[in-house]
């Protein structure tokens, strides 16, 4: 069996994932009284930052060749 000691994952169907296959330990960090309620996800999957990666782009501006 691999193990990590932790895993970064940007993706939050990731997350749904790795919870629902019980691929998370029962982890609590130590501060996590510090942290906004957000934070936890899942049982052992924390969130570092409350920014989403998306990418937008004009179809008009690009005459077309609209990404794939």
């Amino acid at each position: 069996m691999r193990t990590a000691d932790i895993l970064i994952a940007s993706a939050p169907n990731l997350w749904v994932y790795a919870a629902r296959q019980h691929y998370a330990a029962d982890f609590t960090p130590l501060d996590i009284s510090h942290f906004p309620a957000w934070a936890r996800q899942y049982k052992g999957i924390y969130v570092r930052s409350p920014d989403a990666s998306i990418i937008v782009y004009n179809k008009a501006l690009l005459n077309g060749k609209t990404p794939t």
